[in-house]
């Protein structure tokens, strides 16, 4: 680093423009960065491990725009010749991705639980959506990770606990393992130094005492596959300090209990060498059951290929020499899969239960095209498991999963039913947008709500989620009940006060409620919406109410059966009563056979209406009977007062 700091501004850029910006269509662009004095502020080990990547010009573009412009309103106004040039596609393309890592940058909250930590990483696949694109990202995480001073606050407490949980994992699943190691061990260190230190000179120790081992078995592995005239390169190296760190969890914190601290690697040219290898080194030493691993014949789910293998060697005597020797059998191509990973990010060491079958063929397809591709300026994208859906996020930064068809409405309802009914808005973004407007991973929604807001009949036009649409559902089904329960109340109100009936006080002495569960054994709520429905008529709960009186189903009755015993009688003049004390004109007849309806017992003071009955009888209704519009229209005659 001290010569990273004697080096000028000019220096850096020019160290960048060598490493990385090896892109002719990239050299303009850089050069007026130059030329502004911007302060590319990229450091030597930020090079190296940008160095490391095949990067295309968009994505390296992207990086570039990331570091000058934290904030995108900053970006107009200082490249705005770049933005005037129609004809500059990796400009355009470039400032795309850069506006892809700056939404994630709105990501590093802790997350509250578990579910919230998955739902984060499903973020991220979702919006980078680029295998180049996510793999920058996470070395500037690491970056800034390796960058915050060992001083203990909150802040980088959280930055470690987001990097350990969140960017180590989505690494994993990407499966570029150097950088999750990095991650996990940089993460370690700040979350745990004592444990770090602790562990760190634990493992110095047995280094020193076990150097002269490691040496004997390394020659030994070259002699072997020397002499089986297979070219080969073998690594003995440590395993890293949050792996070991793991293991001592599972031994009860006893180091010495951790025998596999050290694994060797063997890279060899072909697969049938790899095959070899294994035969040799299993002729050599004693394999031990149950700890060989063909990845080859059967990749990892994140197409990692190797042969594992741990043996043990007792020759000698040699104490270090019994101890279980963990041996890596991989090609050079299998090993740069497994240091630098592969285009797709399925699940890589977690148990997942809803992965689609045909999910995998995909993958394998995608994994053997990627093998076969030459070209590294080739966009990668991600083969997204999670492509049916979005995630957005609450002003709370609480993440909520949609389907991808989801609209404003529908997350309205997934915050909460009782939002959902009120939601007379939604801001996206801090913009406020249509209810039936397009969403997209990454998005900040705000339900803007009023207490005197009701769901809306066109609202099933636009949401799309099941559970939406049920709730718009019930909600409407709720209004016309309530509706049809305050006209239930009215008609009963007016009929109660024409028979001089006090509904309200039958109402505070519980006697309708009383009176409604004893005859229909129902609530009055729901006996006033079947009334206001019409599936209850008025006339049957004013009967409840007439004292020392027949019902008006069983006058009807009796009164039938008294006209046809005198229509039958031949002896029996056949005489025409009215059945009320008044006379009515029929049409313009008197003595016609009439009778007052009980339904609704009209007075001489109210107009009136006829219906011709079966047995030729007039009924006379009130004209307004609520009873007579259910009757058949051609049977209802004129007839007046006399």
């Amino acid at each position: 680093m001290a010569n990273l700091e004697e080096s000028t501004i000019t220096e850096r850029k020019k160290l960048l423009l060598e490493k990385i910006l090896i892109i002719p269509e990239l050299k303009t662009f850089f050069e007026f960065c130059s030329s502004k004095d911007f302060d590319i502020n990229l450091s030597t080990s930020l090079l190296k491990k940008l160095a490391q990547l095949s990067l295309n010009p968009q994505t390296i573009l992207a990086l570039i725009l990331y570091v000058i412009c934290q904030k995108e309103e900053d970006l107009t106004k200082k490249l705005k010749i770049f933005f005037e040039c129609k004809n500059n596609e990796i400009f355009l393309d470039g400032v795309n991705l850069y506006r892809r890592l700056i939404k994630v940058t709105q990501f590093n909250e802790r997350p509250k639980n578990k579910k919230q930590i998955e739902l984060t990483l499903r973020m991220f696949l979702t919006v980078l959506s680029d295998v180049q694109l996510l793999t920058v990202f996470l070395v500037l995480q690491l970056q800034k990770l390796e960058d915050i001073d060992s001083i203990y606050s909150k802040q980088n407490e959280d930055k470690a606990w987001v990097a350990l949980n969140i960017y180590a994992p989505l690494a994993g699943r990407l499966g570029i393992f150097w950088i999750k190691s990095e991650l996990e061990d940089c993460a370690f260190r700040h979350l745990e130094y004592e444990n770090y230190q602790d562990l760190k000179k634990k493992i110095a120790r047995k280094q020193s005492s076990r150097s002269e081992s490691v040496h004997k078995i390394i020659s030994k592995i070259k002699t072997i596959l020397k002499k089986a005239g297979i070219e080969h390169e073998v690594y003995g190296r440590y395993k890293r300090f949050y792996s070991i760190f793991q293991k001592l969890e599972k031994v009860e914190n006893d180091f010495e209990r951790i025998q596999d601290l050290i694994a060797f690697r063997i890279v060899v040219n072909k697969v049938d060498d790899c095959y070899a290898a294994l035969s040799f080194i299993h002729e050599t030493w004693t394999p031990l059951k149950k700890r060989f691993k063909d990845y080859i014949v059967k990749p990892k789910s994140n197409g990692y290929q190797s042969l594992h293998t741990t043996v043990t060697d007792v020759f000698e005597n040699s104490f270090d020499h019994s101890k279980p020797i963990e041996i890596q059998i991989r090609t050079h191509k299998m090993h740069r899969i497994a240091e630098y990973g592969v285009a797709a990010h399925w699940i890589y060491k977690e148990k997942q239960k809803n992965i689609k079958k045909n999910d995998s063929v995909k993958i394998e397809k995608t994994l053997q095209e990627k093998n076969n591709s030459k070209n590294f300026n080739e966009t990668i994208p991600i083969i997204d498991l999670f492509s049916e859906n979005i995630y957005v996020m609450t002003p709370t930064k609480e993440i909520r999963e949609l389907p991808n068809d989801a609209t404003p409405i529908d997350f309205a309802y997934v915050i909460h039913t009782d939002v959902g009914n009120k939601t007379t808005g939604v801001k996206v973004n801090g913009n406020i947008i249509r209810l039936d407007g397009e969403l997209k991973s990454g998005d900040v929604l705000e339900v803007l709500t009023s207490p005197r807001q009701e769901p809306k009949k066109e609202w099933l036009e636009f949401a799309n989620t099941r559970h939406a649409r049920s709730k718009i559902k019930h909600a409407l089904h709720e209004q016309n009940r309530d509706d049809s329960r305050k006209k239930g109340l009215v008609i009963l109100e007016k009929e109660f006060r024409d028979h001089g009936l006090n509904l309200n006080r039958l109402i505070r002495e519980g006697k309708m409620e009383h009176l409604s569960r004893h005859h229909k054994n129902q609530e009055f709520e729901h006996l006033l919406f079947c009334i206001g429905e019409g599936t209850i008529r008025i006339e049957e709960v004013l009967s409840w109410f007439l004292k020392n009186q027949k019902t008006f189903f069983e006058i009807n009755s009796q009164e039938e059966k008294k006209i046809v015993k005198k229509e039958s009688s031949p002896k029996v003049k056949k005489t025409i009563y009215s059945s009320s004390s008044n006379l009515i004109l029929v049409d313009g007849l008197k003595n016609v056979m009439t009778r007052i309806a009980r339904c609704c017992s009209p007075s001489k003071k109210q107009r009136i209406k006829g219906y011709i009955t079966k047995e030729k009888i007039v009924t006379v209704h009130r004209e307004m009977c609520p009873f007579l519009k259910k009757l058949k229209p051609e049977r209802i005659i004129e007839v007046n007062w006399l």
